[in-house]
C-alpha cells in the first residue's frame, strides 16, 4: 500500500488488498484472480497479460505528453489513486478491522464456548463428528403427495409427505426441504425454490420420520419436486452468533452457459445478487436458507477460474471446519450422482467433506 502515498500506481494480480481496491481509474490488474494447479502455465498466462498491458496501456499513458511535457493522463490517475485509495487502504483501518472483525469476535466466541465447563464446545465437536460419521445413513424411502391425479392451479397449495430414514441421526441434526420448480428448468437450481418440511409427531421405527410440507405453485406448466436434506438447522443452534458460513460459487468460462454475459464472469457476489442474475439469485436463495438457522453469518463469495482449482484454493486459503459440496451431474429429478468435480475435491482436500447427494426419486 506504500505505493499510494508515494505517488505511484499499482499494477498487480488481484491478491491481498489490491483484490479489494482495484479500480480501472486508479491502476491496472493482471488477470481476474485465477489460480491454476499448473504454475508454469499460470506464469505464462500472466506474463503475456503483463507485457500486453505495459505495451498497450501503461507505456502510452506515461509517454503521452503535451507542450508542457507533463503526462497529464498519468498524473490524473495518480491523483485518483491518492484520493480514492489513500483514506481507505492504510494501516489504521487494517488494525481496526482485524480487531473488530476477528480478534473481538474470537474472544467473544471463546467466552461463549467456555461457559459451563466448555459445554457448547463439547456439544459442537460431538455433533460434527456425529454428522460426518452418520451422514451416509440418510435415505429417502419415498415421497407422497395428496393430489397426484388432480390438476393444480397457480397459487394453490400442494401437500407433500416424505418418508426419511435418518439412520442414527435425529430431526434435531438435520433440516429437510422440498426442492421444486418448472420441469424444463430442472437443471438450473437458481430457477427453483425450496420449502422447509416439518417432522411429524408420529415417528416410525428404525429412525424413519415422516416430514410434511406444502408447495405453492407460482407458475403454470409442468412442475417437478424433490427433497433435499440439510444440516443447517442444528448448526444454527450450536454455533455462536459470530459464526460464519461462506457460500461460494465459481464462475468458470469453461462451464459458462450461453446466457451468462461476459461481465458476469468477472463480477463479485454482491454485484451478481444486486443485478439479479441467475447466479445472484442462487446465492441469495442459499443465504436465506442458511439464515433460517438464526445465528449463522452467511458470506456470499464468487471465485473465477477452473472450478476444482478455485475450490481447493479457497479451502487452502481460508480457515474452514468443514466443506460441503453439492453433486450436480444428474438425469432429471430421479438420479443425482457425485460428479467428477466432487470426486476430485474429496480426493485432494485435507478437510472433512460432506457431499450432498440428490434424492433417489420422485
Amino acid at each position: 500500500m506504500k505505493v499510494i502515498a508515494n505517488g505511484g500506481l499499482n499494477f498487480s494480480i488481484l491478491d491481498g488488498w489490491w483484490d479489494e481496491g482495484f479500480d480501472p481509474e486508479v491502476g491496472w490488474k493482471i488477470g481476474n484472480g485465477e489460480e491454476y494447479t499448473d504454475h508454469d502455465y499460470q506464469d505464462e498466462v500472466e506474463a503475456r497479460q503483463l507485457y500486453h498491458i505495459l505495451e498497450t496501456q501503461i507505456g502510452p499513458l506515461f509517454y503521452s505528453r503535451g507542450e508542457d511535457l507533463l503526462p497529464r493522463g498519468w498524473i490524473t490517475k495518480v491523483k485518483n489513486s491518492m484520493k480514492k485509495l489513500g483514506p481507505f487502504f492504510n494501516t489504521h483501518r487494517m488494525v481496526q478491522e482485524y480487531f473488530e472483525k476477528f480478534y473481538v469476535q474470537a474472544y467473544e466466541k471463546r467466552r461463549e464456548l467456555q461457559k459451563d465447563k466448555w459445554k457448547k464446545a463439547i456439544e459442537l465437536a460431538d455433533w460434527k463428528d456425529k454428522v460426518i460419521q452418520k451422514w451416509s445413513q440418510i435415505k429417502i424411502n419415498k415421497v407422497l403427495n395428496g393430489k397426484s391425479n388432480k390438476s393444480i392451479y397457480v397459487g394453490e397449495e400442494f401437500p407433500v409427505e416424505a418418508e426419511i430414514n435418518l439412520g442414527e441421526l435425529t430431526s434435531d441434526d438435520v433440516e429437510v426441504q422440498l426442492y421444486f420448480g418448472p420441469v424444463e428448468k430442472q437443471d438450473n437450481p437458481e430457477s427453483n425454490s425450496t420449502v422447509v418440511m416439518s417432522p411429524s409427531d408420529s415417528k416410525m421405527t428404525n429412525g424413519v420420520i415422516i416430514y410434511k410440507g406444502d408447495i405453492v405453485t407460482g407458475h403454470s406448466g409442468q412442475q417437478g419436486l424433490g427433497t433435499i436434506h440439510r444440516f443447517l438447522h442444528h448448526s444454527g443452534e450450536l454455533l455462536g452468533k459470530k459464526s460464519s458460513v461462506v457460500l461460494m460459487h465459481v464462475m468458470s468460462q469453461i462451464g459458462a452457459s450461453y446466457r451468462v454475459q461476459d461481465w458476469e464472469l468477472r463480477a463479485e457476489a454482491s454485484e451478481l445478487i444486486k443485478k439479479g442474475t441467475l447466479e445472484g439469485q442462487w446465492l441469495k436463495e442459499g443465504m436465506e436458507a442458511f439464515e433460517r438457522g438464526g445465528k449463522v453469518n452467511v458470506i456470499p463469495k464468487v471465485r473465477h477460474g477452473l472450478v476444482v482449482d478455485e475450490i481447493l484454493a479457497e479451502v487452502d486459503q481460508g480457515e474452514y471446519d468443514i466443506v460441503v459440496l453439492g453433486s450436480h451431474r444428474r438425469r432429471g429429478w430421479t438420479d443425482f450422482l457425485v460428479d467428477d468435480i466432487a470426486k476430485q475435491v474429496v480426493a485432494r482436500v485435507d478437510h472433512p467433506v460432506l457431499v450432498v447427494h440428490g434424492d433417489p426419486g420422485v
